[in-house]
């Protein structure tokens, strides 16, 4: 039996409709006052930040400028920008490419099985999928002897001989 004193120094506790267990009601306000604390940190925060490239606008254009190439340019402005870090926009582009490609094509060609990065060669019938031989319930995981290969084609030989007549 609980005494009054103990009874009233338990929390109460709802369910949070997830199945989880037990949890605080979450209209306490601790949670909510968390957050309010933290967006309020980060507007201060970005608030200072936009002040800040205000105020050094002219010292972080030059930086910029420097850095990327466009200032104390060749022939013309952009000409050190195209030459650096500009071209680095077309490389970009092509290793980008490439790489969808490739993933693209390996994706069509490899097992269909989920994880499985080898190639398939063997189509499972009935359905629309490729497997590797480790997966398709019907290649031998051993390799096939010579004797074997003729022997079942012989055995694809006569149920078309069979079928035909």
């Amino acid at each position: 039996m609980t005494t009054q004193a103990e009874a009233s120094l338990t929390v109460p506790t709802t369910q949070s409709g997830t199945g989880d267990g037990p949890s605080l009601d979450s209209g306490s306000g601790t949670g909510i006052a968390v957050r309010k604390v933290v967006l309020g940190f980060l507007v201060i925060l970005l608030a200072v930040g936009v002040a800040l490239l205000i105020a050094y606008f002219a010292t972080v254009r030059h930086w910029l400028a420097l850095h990327t190439g466009i200032l104390n340019g060749g022939p013309d402005r952009y000409y050190n920008f195209w030459s650096g870090i500009g071209s680095d926009i077309g490389e970009a582009t092509l290793v980008s490419a490439v790489g969808i490609g490739v993933y693209t094509g390996v994706r069509k060609v490899n097992c269909h099985t989920k994880g499985c990065w080898r190639i398939g060669h063997h189509a499972l019938e009935g359905t629309p999928y490729i497997l590797c031989r480790h997966h398709h319930p019907g290649v031998p995981t051993g390799g096939a002897s010579h004797e074997r290969i003729l022997e079942e084609h012989r055995k694809f030989l006569d149920r078309r001989d069979a079928k035909g007549a």
